[in-house]
């Protein structure tokens, strides 16, 4: 969607990225090669979606694809980077959140 959308310059997905990844679209964007990895973030992406919608867990099955325990999210946001591989990271955009602690500090 991102290049569709021609916001390549901008860093990390955009809305609707994943449905690509979720979904055979066949008209655009091409098909991937079989040697792309994206192949491999695709089976990621419906695995995570798949055991979510049947365990309420995304990583309740843990096997090649999926090496990771998902944990609920606590005080410092932490995420699930969904890339070439797996990785978690916590506080997103900290300098673009700071704004708004200060401004919810400032009137609550």
């Amino acid at each position: 969607m991102k290049r569709l959308m021609l916001l390549t310059a901008y860093p990390g997905a955009v809305h609707a990225d994943d449905i690509f990844y979720l979904f055979s679209v066949t008209s655009i964007p091409p098909p991937l090669l079989p040697t792309n990895e994206a192949i491999v973030t695709r089976r990621r992406m419906v695995r995570l979606w798949t055991n979510f919608a049947r365990f309420g867990n995304p990583t309740a099955n843990q096997d090649t694809l999926i090496q990771v325990n998902w944990q609920r999210v606590g005080g410092a946001q932490e995420f699930l980077d969904i890339d070439t591989q797996l990785r978690f990271d916590s506080n997103p955009f900290q300098e673009r959140m700071a704004l708004w602690n200060r401004l919810e500090a400032q009137y609550t």
